[in-house]
């Protein structure tokens, strides 16, 4: 019979921990965020800890970024034979791009110029069905005005996002918008920070159409501080679901 470990306390764990520092002080192994969060050498599960419902949980998926790469097709398909099954690239030249992968089965990420015009002449040159492609647009017109400042364009916003909408309203598994939150954190943000102004940009598209919530993909920040970024992604479907209550989403 094969006997289960014993369970450490969280008093065995400190003992360790003071042991290595050698007569240093205990906080000395305890830190601060910038947004003023304590953060612990270590945590563990314990019976009077409450773990918050996120909300349904979908499948995680390997993404990789092509955009911005000159020769796509034979990194595309290595990496998918490595593993990645979603993909985002600019819409250059996509029957080159895309040769031999198999778009059905694939999460894919369109953007570039005219990307619009060039992906459904693309599908309708393969014979696709639309409706079975999984992925969506890389459109995101408030978070493009953020990094050029030519706000005098926003007032155009709410029709052309209106437009871009009704254009893919009958595919299911394709989305119109693409936040990139992790914007805010490249330029500066603290995790608070990047969470508050990438749902204050969720809060604008709703604004245009509450519908847009089941429309748009996010994406947030991840680095090398662990504690940060698991809350982070802990925190964010909490706040989004309050967030859809607010315009009588569920």
């Amino acid at each position: 019979m094969t006997k289960s470990f014993d369970t450490d306390s969280t008093h065995d764990w400190e003992e360790r921990i003071r042991k290595e520092l050698k007569g240093a002080p205990f906080d000395q192994v305890i830190s601060q965020t910038e947004d003023g969060i304590e953060i612990r050498p270590f945590y563990r599960k314990t019976e009077n800890r409450t773990t918050l419902d996120t909300g349904p949980q979908s499948p995680w998926r390997i993404h990789q970024d092509f955009s911005g790469i000159r020769v796509k097709n034979e990194l595309i398909l290595a990496s998918l034979k490595a593993g990645v099954d979603s993909i985002s690239l600019t819409c250059e030249d996509l029957s080159k791009d895309l040769q031999d992968v198999m778009v059905d089965i694939v999460q894919i990420e369109i953007g570039g110029a005219d990307f619009h015009i060039h992906w459904p002449a693309f599908i309708e040159s393969k014979g696709w069905d639309e409706k079975t492609l999984k992925g969506g647009y890389l459109f995101d017109p408030f978070g493009a005005l953020l990094v050029t400042g030519e706000y005098d364009s926003a007032s155009f916003i709410p029709d052309m996002v209106k437009l871009f909408a009704e254009s893919t309203s009958d595919q299911a598994h394709w989305k119109t918008l693409s936040l990139e939150g992790d914007r805010y954190a490249t330029a500066g943000a603290s995790p608070i920070q990047e969470l508050a102004f990438t749902l204050s940009q969720v809060k604008a598209y709703l604004d245009i159409d509450s519908n847009l919530a089941s429309d748009m993909s996010i994406n947030l920040s991840a680095d090398t501080a662990y504690f940060e970024t698991a809350c982070k992604f802990r925190a964010f479907p909490i706040l989004w679901a309050n967030l859809l209550k607010a315009y009588g989403q569920e």
